[in-house]
């Protein structure tokens, strides 16, 4: 969505899952070698806003949303280690981009 010239509101939704149960989730360590915990990782939601604020800088605020799946909650029912617990977490940002 772009209200003016001068600012940019972008909105998604993503879905992620294992390519197999088994596999690990990259980055995290978490891993089910039985397979049982499922594959569904969770919804991810993003809105992300732009405003020129000059020729050449701008302001980009953010907020993101991570819906946890079905695999972080049976790996916790399975009491598999180092697994955090099951809440969906959210953050917001804001940057700061100049270009020259």
């Amino acid at each position: 969505v772009e209200p003016t010239e001068l600012s940019r509101i972008t909105f998604q939704h993503r879905l992620f899952w294992l390519a197999q149960s088994r596999d690990q989730w990259i980055n995290t360590g978490l891993q089910d070698q039985t397979g049982r915990a499922g594959n569904f990782l969770g919804h991810f939601f993003e809105a992300r806003g732009r405003w020129l604020l000059s020729s050449n800088f701008s302001l980009e605020p953010g907020w993101c949303y991570l819906a946890k799946g079905s695999f972080i909650s049976n790996l916790l029912a399975a009491g598999a280690p180092g697994t955090p617990n099951d809440k969906n977490a959210t953050y917001t940002y804001i940057q700061a981009v100049m270009n020259f």
